[in-house]
């Protein structure tokens, strides 16, 4: 939960408090005197480069990819042989003449 930052217009006063949006929303329409502050602070989250998944993640893409093979999954991560791609591909190619001459 964050913690936002109100003044009180009655009192001038400045006042931290820490709750969750909607309890945050409640306080407001329960309190019209309040109000609430822009934040103090931006904390900007970036990365420092490319996000990398680890060897568990890949193992288990390549898992599935063999369990399902004729799907676009199976194309993306592979998994497979050379030999199966391009026996793969002369399939389809023949699916697709044979489609369009039917």
């Amino acid at each position: 939960m964050p913690t936002y930052d109100f003044l009180n217009e009655k009192d001038n006063v400045e006042f931290e408090a820490f709750f969750s949006i909607k309890e945050k929303e409640e306080f407001l329409a329960e309190h019209p005197h309040i109000r609430q502050l822009p934040p103090s602070q931006v904390n900007i989250v970036s990365g420092t480069g490319k996000m990398r998944n680890d060897d568990g993640w890949h193992e288990n893409m390549a898992r599935l990819a063999a369990a399902n093979p004729n799907t676009p999954l199976a194309d993306r991560v592979g998994g497979r042989s050379p030999k199966d791609a391009k026996t793969q591909a002369a399939v389809e190619k023949w699916r697709k003449a044979r489609r369009n001459s039917v």
